[in-house]
């Protein structure tokens, strides 16, 4: 269920890559042949980018590609990697709630406000919603791996990182 959920938010990812892809290559073949522009084209690739980052969050903490700093916790012996790896989850899971409960309040703000893009008159809390799906993917996955991982040491790989690749 959780790797499901998570390729979803890759296979968006993806949608969200191909279609700023053709947009901004649409912008600059009709501004190179036709000398006009769609005059969005930053805007909703902005959008795109930002959805994009949200929805391949959680297949990045799933398939253990999140970007990681190790040159201290490589140097640190197996018990205290197994530790750093168990906080490290706890404080991704905290502040991943965090920041649902954020964008989602940030969403109903926008929202119950009709607050809009100044140039297009996109309702600003259209593109918001990829921010909270983003969360949502990655707070299952992190809760997923918290479960499944607490208790169990033979579930850590040789580095002592948590796998998260076999489910």
């Amino acid at each position: 269920m959780i790797n499901r959920a998570s390729n979803v938010g890759l296979f968006l990812a993806g949608v969200c890559l191909i279609a700023m892809m053709l947009i901004i290559t649409a912008e600059v073949v009709v501004r190179q042949f036709f000398n006009f522009s769609f005059y969005v084209v930053d805007e909703y690739s902005g959008y795109l980018l930002v959805s994009l980052v949200f929805l391949g969050v959680g297949h990045s903490f799933n398939s253990g590609s999140m970007i990681r700093v190790t040159f201290l916790r490589d140097a640190m012996n197996i018990h205290v990697r197994n530790v750093l790896s168990l906080v490290f989850s706890i404080l991704c899971l905290l502040y991943s709630v965090i920041l649902a409960i954020q964008y989602i309040r940030l969403i109903y703000s926008s929202y119950s406000l009709g607050i809009g893009s100044a140039f297009s008159g996109t309702p600003t809390y259209i593109p918001q919603i990829s921010m909270v799906l983003g969360m949502i993917i990655l707070i299952g996955v992190v809760v997923y791996c918290l479960v499944k991982n607490l208790g169990e040491p033979s579930s850590l790989n040789d580095s002592g990182e948590v796998r998260t690749k076999e489910y």
